[in-house]
């Protein structure tokens, strides 16, 4: 059982119509539940009374599909009526939690882990790092924005931070979960460069290792940065060098934040330059 079936109260399991985390966005998967042949009907709201998922149960065992990222609609309403629905009650950040569970569960048995890549020594430095731009922040959420296979997410536990860490690369993902760095509950394996629609705000976000920029590949990574200052506020992002912070500076600068960009002696190469924002 499942930490969504739990909250459903369904204890002979339950299974998502969506496929990974992206595709909660997608309207198709309202109209297809509302059209499932079903004897019965489950409705999970939030603590304002907002649908979060509805369940049916089919010949087949019980499906569902989310609202976290979409809005019900008022055929979703008129459907859990007609069966006779059931309410069920959690808050909006549990309900996320266990999606990104779900969808995690669903990379780990679909995805083939990359080679180990974690190095100790980098690990502690930007412990650190961390420590030195923002102090003690014990319970502080952080955004491990492309987050491999979950470094920083290591780091930011040690400091007693609480990542939410987002990677696109399933193996890295698979990587980190299976030797703990990175939790289901607190991945998902997502686009960043569409991360204010997708991931939750916290009050810090760290982006290590943020490319090699280049002029080819400098607009995703400026999506990305874009993107975390929405959902933060304040970010610290490390590059190998100098010119690329110069790029990242300037991206934040022209959009009225304060940039301290500073070498890092602690690393020769993966975070040798630090652009800390706020």
């Amino acid at each position: 059982m499942t930490w969504a079936s739990d909250l459903f109260e369904l204890f002979e399991g339950l299974e998502f119509l969506e496929q990974s985390y992206e595709q909660m966005l997608n309207d198709r998967f309202t109209a297809e539940v509302a059209l499932i042949d079903a004897s019965e009907s489950r409705m999970l709201i939030d603590e304002e009374e907002w649908p979060l998922s509805f369940a049916v149960k089919t010949p087949k065992g019980w499906k569902a599909t989310s609202f976290l990222l979409r809005k019900p609609t008022v055929q979703i309403v008129e459907r859990y009526e007609a069966l006779g629905g059931e309410i069920f009650q959690t808050d909006k950040a549990e309900f996320a939690a266990a999606m990104r569970e779900h969808f995690s569960e669903r990379l780990l048995q679909q995805a083939l882990p990359a080679i180990e890549d974690f190095s100790p020594e980098r690990c502690t430095g930007i412990q650190e790092l961390i420590y030195q731009e923002w102090g003690e922040k014990i319970g502080q959420g952080c955004l491990d924005v492309a987050c491999g296979s979950g470094l920083g997410s290591a780091a930011l536990r040690q400091l007693s931070m609480i990542p939410i860490a987002y990677d696109n690369d399933p193996g890295l993902l698979a990587l980190g979960m299976r030797t703990g760095r990175l939790m289901p509950e607190g991945t998902m394996c997502i686009d960043a460069t569409r991360a204010s629609i997708l991931a939750p705000k916290a009050p810090f976000g760290l982006i290590l290792m943020a490319g090699s920029i280049n002029n080819f590949n400098e607009y995703i990574w400026k999506a990305i940065v874009d993107e975390t200052l929405k959902l933060t506020e304040a970010i610290i992002v490390t590059v190998e060098t100098e010119k690329e912070a110069d790029r990242v500076e300037g991206w934040c600068a022209s959009k009225g934040h304060t940039v301290k960009m500073f070498e890092n002696n602690r690393d020769p190469f993966y975070d040798r330059w630090v652009c800390s924002i706020s």
